[in-house]
């Protein structure tokens, strides 16, 4: 194990996420109060990137403290995922990892998340609703496969569905509840929207007659109820929900 205040030999590893300033100021009051940095070193590699303890790193920098780091010769590209498991890396940090890694498939659905104007929780929620338990491990692991031309282009009409909707809303009742048309509404509009049993057309259709139903939810299941109720309006065949996830 080695210290110094040199930060600049240290860099940044081209698939690590970037460091989240809330973590780094926690680090700092932390450090301040009792310094344990020695502890627990930053790991480096041959190449002086930082594997692991970026955050650690920051905070040493900041306050002008000595880091420590240990240069581990054995470490593989690939052992920033195992080593960063444990300190809470979502979905989209290892979307950046694979694509930086130039995984064809994670390449395809960082350009999609970025053309597509849908937040990437969204997407994720809609492409892998029907996919197996293990879908997300498998997205970690870099298995993920990005869905064929007939798939997304599905994908891509319920989102500019879920526009036409919402720009109707807005139209008939004058804007009156802005509080209605947020992240958590449009979400579960496109994951209604994209359901196996619903046809937009209809959906369309029967709006107008129930539109006063519509109001901000505390959850997705409460939204799904709501445009089931909306759907099935007058309808001899309902739509039922009770075989679909709703995880939140």
């Amino acid at each position: 194990m080695q210290s110094t205040k040199s930060y600049d030999i240290f860099k940044k590893f081209p698939g690590n996420r970037s460091h989240t300033e809330s973590v780094v100021f926690t680090l700092m009051e932390s450090i301040k109060e009792h310094n344990l940095l020695s502890e627990r070193p930053i790991m480096v590699n041959e190449q002086m990137e930082v594997i692991d303890g970026q955050h650690r790193l920051e905070a040493a920098k900041r306050l002008g403290i000595p880091i420590y780091y240990t240069i581990n010769k054995k470490l593989k590209p690939h052992d920033i995922i195992l080593l960063n498991t444990q300190h809470n890396w979502n979905l989209e940090n290892y979307l950046q990892y694979w694509a930086n890694e130039q995984v064809e498939d994670y390449v395809k659905l960082k350009n999609y998340v970025q053309t597509s104007g849908i937040s990437f929780k969204i997407l994720m929620r809609i492409l892998m609703q029907d996919k197996s338990r293990n879908r997300y491990e498998e997205f970690k692991k870099g298995n993920y496969k990005f869905p064929g031309e007939e798939e997304i282009t599905k994908v891509t009409q319920h989102i500019e569905n879920a526009k036409v909707i919402v720009e109707y809303i807005r139209a008939k009742t004058g804007n009156e509840y802005p509080q209605l048309f947020t992240p958590t509404f449009y979400k579960w509009l496109i994951i209604f929207l994209s359901h196996p049993s619903v046809d937009f057309n209809t959906f369309m259709h029967k709006l107008p007659y129930r539109i006063e139903l519509l109001r901000p939810c505390a959850s997705g299941k409460e939204y799904l109820e709501i445009f089931r109720i909306i759907y099935n309006f007058r309808s001899q065949k309902p739509i039922d929900f009770k075989e679909y996830e709703t995880k939140e």
